[in-house]
C-alpha cells in the first residue's frame, strides 16, 4: 500500500504518472543489491561444449542439448542454450545450476532470457529450491508468451508480462532469506531496449512465500511434456544480497499493458468484441503509431462503409480498497467531427453495471457518470497527438460515491501537462468486482483510427484535489 500522509495529492500524481510512463532499469544490484555472490555468464566457455555450472538435475534428456552457444547473447559473446528444436524428444526434465546461500535482508537472483519458438510451443517452469528434498521456494511459469509468477505457500500465480520470440528479457527475483523471514517473493520482468537500456514489461508481482528451511540450493529449469520444438538461451545469471525489496510505488501497479508482446496485424492479447458486430471495422495491434516503444492497439474506423455500433474490451485486475487508478494514452486521427467513441468501465460480473464513463465527441472529452445523466469536461483534443486520461476510481473498500477524471497532453519528447483541471463526478463501486475496459463505437460516428497504448492500473490512497 502506498502511504502519503505528508505529500500533496499533486506530488502523488507527478509520482504515480512517472512511473506510468515506463522506468528505465538495468541490473539488479541498481535496487540496493551488493554484493554480487554468484555470477554465470558463460563467455569463458567454448561454443559447443557442455555447459559447465548447469547440470540435469532429474527426468531423461533425450536428445535434447544443453551447451553453450554463440548465437545469441545478452552480454559478451555466448550463452547457454537449451535446444529442443533440433532433436525429436519431447520428455519432462529438470536442469539445474547451484546457487549459494543468502542469510540476510533478500536474495536478489537475476538472469537474462530469450526464446525462439511460436506461442504455442514455447512452454517451460523455472524454480528456485532449497537444499531440502523437492523444497520450492519460488517459481516462474513460461507459457502463450506469458510469464507468471507462481507461489507454493499456498499455490497462486499472478501474471507478470507477455514476451515475444528472438528478443532478450531479463527476469529478477527477490527471496526470502533464512533470517529474513519476509513471507514474500516479488518478480519484474524486463525488456531489453540497447546495449546499455532495459525496461520493465508488465507489473511487479508477489506471492507469498516462505524462507528456505536450510539454506538455498538451486535454480531450475524444467521443461514440460509434449511440448518443443524451441530453443531457450539463458545468459548473466547473478545471485545478490539486498537491504531492499521492490518500492511501494513500483508495487501498487496492478496491471499494464503496452502491446508491446502482440504481433502488428494480431488482436491485442486480452481483448475481443464483447457486443454488437464489428462490420469492416479492425481490431489490431499496429506499428504505425505509438506512445511508448513501437506498437499500440488501433480501431480503425477510417474505411468503415457500415458504421456498427459495438463495445470491445479487456479486463483489469480487481482493486479493493484505496482508490483504483486507472490510466491509458490514446490519439485520434481523422475529422473530429467524426470521431465519436466512448470508454466505460464496468464490473464484468454483473450485466451492464457501469462504474463511471468517458465520453468523446466533436474533439470534446467529457467525464460522465454511470447513467450517463451528469458530466464534466476535460478538455478537448488535436488529431495525432497523444493523450493521456487518468480515472480514480471508487472501491469496496474505500466506501467512496464519486469518481475522477484528468486529461493531460504528452509532448513528442514525453513531457506532460495538464489541458484542463480535475472533474469529479457520482460514481459507485463494483457491486462485485473490478474491472473492465471498454471501447464503444457510435453508429453515426466513422471514418476516424483511434489508437491506445500505456494502459495501467495502480492502487492508490488518495484522490487528487478539485482545482
Amino acid at each position: 500500500m502506498i502511504t502519503r500522509h505528508h505529500i500533496s495529492h499533486l506530488a502523488l500524481l507527478t509520482c504515480c504518472l512517472a512511473f506510468m510512463l515506463g522506468a528505465m532499469a538495468v541490473h539488479s544490484a541498481e535496487a540496493g543489491a551488493t554484493p554480487v555472490l554468484w555470477h554465470l555468464d558463460f563467455d569463458e566457455q567454448k561454443p559447443g561444449d557442455v555447459a559447465k555450472g548447469w547440470e540435469p538435475a532429474w527426468g531423461e534428456p533425450g536428445d535434447n542439448t544443453l551447451t553453450i552457444s554463440n548465437r545469441k547473447a545478452a552480454n559478451g559473446t555466448n550463452s547457454l542454450l537449451l535446444d529442443r528444436k533440433t532433436g525429436q524428444s519431447d520428455t519432462m526434465w529438470g536442469m539445474s545450476a547451484k546457487i549459494p546461500d543468502v542469510s540476510t535482508g533478500w536474495a536478489v537472483l537475476s538472469f537474462d532470457f530469450l526464446v525462439l519458438g511460436s506461442r504455442a510451443d514455447v512452454n517451460f517452469g523455472f524454480e528456485v529450491r532449497g537444499t531440502g528434498v523437492d523444497e520450492r521456494i519460488v517459481g516462474l511459469a513460461f507459457s502463450d508468451r506469458t510469464v507468471s509468477l507462481v507461489g507454493y505457500n499456498p499455490i497462486q500465480q499472478v501474471r507478470l508480462g507477455g514476451i515475444t520470440s528472438d528478443t532478450w528479457y531479463r527476469m529478477t527475483l527477490w527471496v526470502p532469506t533464512t533470517g529474513g523471514k519476509q513471507g514474500k517473493a516479488y518478480a519484474r520482468l524486463e525488456r531489453r531496449v540497447d546495449e546499455h537500456t532495459w525496461m520493465r514489461v508488465g507489473i511487479t508481482g508477489a506471492v507469498n512465500t516462505v524462507q528456505p528451511m536450510q539454506a538455498y540450493g538451486c535454480m531450475m529449469v524444467n521443461t514440460a511434456p509434449g511440448k518443443r520444438n524451441y530453443q531457450l538461451f539463458l545468459d548473466d545469471c547473478q545471485l545478490a544480497q539486498s537491504a531492499l525489496a521492490p518500492s511501494p510505488e513500483e508495487l501498487a501497479v496492478r496491471w499494464k499493458q503496452d502491446f508491446e508482446d502482440d504481433m502488428p496485424g494480431s488482436i491485442p492479447q486480452g481483448w475481443q468484441k464483447l457486443w454488437g458486430e464489428m462490420g469492416d471495422d479492425i481490431l489490431a495491434a499496429s506499428n504505425t503509431r505509438a506512445q511508448t516503444g513501437k506498437l499500440s492497439l488501433l480501431l480503425d474506423r477510417m474505411t468503415s462503409q457500415t458504421g456498427t455500433m459495438w463495445g470491445m474490451g479487456t479486463e483489469f485486475p480487481d482493486v479493493n480498497k484505496g482508490w483504483a487508478m486507472l490510466s491509458y494514452a490514446f490519439l485520434v486521427r481523422g475529422a473530429g467531427e467524426s470521431a465519436g467513441f466512448g470508454w466505460e468501465v464496468r464490473d464484468p460480473s454483473r450485466t451492464n453495471l457501469r462504474v463511471v464513463n468517458v465520453g468523446v465527441a466533436n474533439r470534446k472529452v467529457s467525464l460522465m457518470s454511470s447513467d450517463w445523466k451528469i458530466s464534466q469536461p476535460l478538455g478537448q483534443y488535436v488529431e495525432d497527438g497523444w493523450y493521456r486520461i487518468t480515472l480514480w476510481l471508487p472501491t469496496a473498500g474505500g466506501q467512496q460515491h464519486n469518481a475522477y477524471g484528468l486529461l493531460e497532453k504528452i509532448a513528442p519528447d514525453g513531457a506532460v501537462s495538464k489541458v484542463a483541471g480535475v472533474q469529479t463526478v457520482p460514481a459507485m463501486a463494483p457491486e462485485g468486482r473490478y474491472g473492465q475496459l471498454m471501447v464503444t463505437t457510435s453508429a453515426s460516428n466513422f471514418n476516424y483510427q483511434l489508437f491506445m497504448d500505456s494502459c495501467q492500473l495502480a492502487q492508490s490512497d488518495n484522490a487528487p484535489a478539485i482545482e
